[in-house]
This record gives C-alpha cells, sequence and structure tokens, in this order.
C-alpha cells in the first residue's frame, strides 16, 4: 500500500483529517472483490484496464486537529488478494468518529460482495454476480444477478441476466430501473400505507394493489423479488 496526501479541513466547528493510501493488483489476476466496512462509503466502477485500484481514504473528525489526525490515523484498512483472484478489503472497527471511504476501480466483469455496516455504496457499469448491503445504494448499468440491501432510500439500475434472480429489500423510498420488454416474473411486497408507482415495461400480465405488485412477461424466466417497507417505491425503465 503506498501512502499519500493528508488535508486538514474544519468542517461545522470540528477539523476533518484525511489520509489518502492506494493499493494495485495486477487486472489479469482479479475475479472479483469483497469489502467489508464499519463505517465509510465505497464507490465501485468497472474502470480497471491495467490495475485494480482501491483509493483509500482514512478519516476522523475533533474539536482539535491532533485528535482528529489521530483518529484518522488508528483506521485500520487491509486489502489482499487471494489464490482464488479475489481482492479482499476490510475495516471493520473504526474508532468513534472516524472511518474509511473505499474508491475501487474493478474490471467490467467482475463479482462483488460490499457489506457496509455505516455507510453508501455507489456502483456504475459492473457486470458479475453481487451480493451487496448499505445505507443508500444507487447503481447505474449494474448488470448480472445477486441481492441488494438498502437501509436507506435508494436508487438502483439493474440490467438482470435472462434467467437470473434479482432480490432487492430497501427501507425508505426505493426506484428501481428496469429495461423494458425483459421476461420478468416480478413480485413486489410494499407497506399498504405507501404509493406504488409503476411503468408497464411491455408486462403481459400487471396487478397493482395496496402493498403489492405482480408482473409478468412470457417467458418469465427473470425472477425479481422486492420487498419495501417504510417507503414509496418508483419501477420505471433503465435510463
Amino acid at each position: 500500500m503506498r501512502s499519500g496526501w493528508v488535508l486538514a479541513v474544519v468542517v461545522g466547528g470540528c477539523v476533518r483529517v484525511e489520509r489518502a493510501d492506494r493499493v494495485a493488483f495486477d487486472v489479469a489476476e482479479v475475479s472479483g472483490a469483497q469489502v467489508r466496512l464499519g463505517r465509510g462509503d465505497l464507490v465501485v466502477d468497472a474502470s480497471a484496464v491495467d490495475d485494480v485500484v482501491a483509493d483509500i481514504t482514512t478519516w476522523g473528525f475533533a474539536s482539535r486537529r491532533a485528535s482528529a489526525s489521530a483518529r484518522a490515523g488508528a483506521v485500520q484498512v487491509d486489502a489482499t488478494l487471494d489464490a482464488e483472484g479475489v481482492v479482499t478489503i476490510r475495516s471493520l472497527a473504526p474508532p468513534p468518529q472516524a472511518g474509511a471511504d473505499i474508491a475501487l476501480a474493478l474490471p467490467p466483469v467482475a463479482s462483488l460482495d460490499a457489506r457496509l455496516d455505516q455507510g453508501n455504496l455507489d456502483i456504475a457499469d459492473l457486470e458479475g454476480v453481487w451480493d451487496l448491503r448499505a445505507d443508500r445504494v444507487r447503481t447505474v448499468a449494474l448488470a448480472g444477478e445477486g441481492a441488494i440491501v438498502a437501509d436507506a432510500p435508494s436508487d438502483v439500475e439493474v440490467w438482470p441476466y435472462v434467467d437470473g434472480v434479482v432480490s432487492i429489500e430497501a427501507r425508505g423510498d426505493l426506484t428501481l430501473r428496469l429495461p423494458a420488454f425483459g421476461p420478468y416474473d416480478i413480485v413486489v411486497a410494499a407497506d399498504p400505507g405507501f404509493e406504488l408507482f409503476v411503468e408497464n415495461l411491455g408486462f403481459d400480465v400487471l396487478d397493482i394493489g395496496p402493498g403489492f405488485v405482480q408482473a409478468w412477461r412470457s417467458p418469465g424466466t427473470v425472477r425479481v423479488d422486492v420487498v419495501v417497507s417504510a417507503g414509496t417505491l418508483t419501477l420505471i425503465e433503465s435510463r
């Protein structure tokens, strides 16, 4: 891991100290990534060409710079590559008012297993099998299949495999964007007290009622299961 600069800024009367580091792996050796963060945000894009690069920013807040610097310095981040080609990044127990933000460049096709205890997740242009959990989840052109659990209002664009299974659980408002005219079998369970906005994506069958949506288009090979609590569902065509 290569250490970089240290930045101190004043935010709302507190000092935030950031330390930047970078770790890189040969893209030819990487098949996927596993990320575990106790506190911090993760941004993933599929732009890796020569190297899979993780830009790591550890940070700490305090009323004094020395205390903020100590907190940022106490954040431990481990980044390794195993024999199966999986990059593992972990920072599970940051001190109070401290954490680590990760910007990760993966190859266009790669698996991703990401769990963020306190933090937001953004993903763009990735294809593969994924298992994702964070506060807010935002995806653009996320292809493949897998599971998403979001604990805050989220906006996800998914391009499922033609025989794939997608599972989404969200707390708060959820915008789900899917390509039109897919062979969908969609089942939505939601709070009856919240609204459902559903665009007809070429469904053969579309049934909407208080707290539920069922949508199907022959031959129904793409299974999409959605659970939304304490929020509105918006199901529309992908960009």
